[in-house]
């Protein structure tokens, strides 16, 4: 066992969950030469489980929603109330998704982590934000009362096939574009990994980026 994680007291499911992972990554268990300790790790590993928790849950309410037409929100809002509070849901996401993008917003991030580990983990809580972001828009959205169409037969099969791709043409372009990036572990898993930075990968010109780049 590492001695580090000797050192490291915690709850006996933390330390159970540490020595898995530990023993996971090769050479962990003897390399002791990182950057992080063994409690900076189990930290790390708990940011990337809150973030990938959060990440899935945001993918599964928002193909919920999108599937029912946005009648799925918890808002009870209506009328002129109803159109603001909806149009503010809508901008928060693209807006706040950019500036997090920025240097300005990116010295924010590190605020949301201890500080040795706080650029390690700007991906990992950048997703971990846009994951809050998008379950506010989809369980706070206020639907409308009026259904103004609905598909039915042939016409609702296609729909589910259409909606059924447009989902995978999305998973694909997470694949191409890294999904390490895109869901946020290469930052957590670098601090695990005792990696002094982060292994950006190169700007994606594969797959579907191909058609765009």
């Amino acid at each position: 066992m590492n001695p580090k994680y000797k050192k490291h007291k915690s709850w006996p499911v933390v330390r159970l969950a540490c020595e898995a992972y530990y023993r996971s990554v090769p050479g962990s268990l003897t390399n002791n030469s990182g950057p992080f300790t063994a409690k900076e790790r189990c930290v790390a590993l708990g940011y990337g489980a809150i973030s990938l928790t959060l990440f899935f849950a945001a993918v599964a309410v928002m193909i919920t929603a999108l599937y029912q037409g946005l009648h799925f929100g918890f808002g009870r809002l209506t009328g002129w109330e109803r159109v603001t509070a909806n149009t503010a849901l809508l901008l928060q996401f693209p807006i706040l998704h950019s500036v997090f993008l920025s240097r300005f917003g990116r010295s924010w991030l590190t605020r949301l982590a201890p500080a040795p580990l706080a650029r390690h983990l700007q991906p990992t809580t950048y997703v971990l934000i846009a994951s809050i972001q998008i379950l506010a828009v989809f369980l706070l959205w206020s639907p409308g009362a009026t259904i103004l169409w609905e598909a039915q037969g042939p016409l609702r099969w296609l729909h589910n096939v259409s909606f059924t791709l447009a989902w995978l043409t999305l998973g694909k372009s997470m694949w191409d574009g890294h999904l390490g990036v895109q869901m946020g572990y290469i930052g957590w898993l670098s601090v695990w990994r005792r990696l002094p930075t982060i292994p950006w990968p190169d700007l994606p010109t594969r797959g579907v980026f191909r058609l765009c780049r």
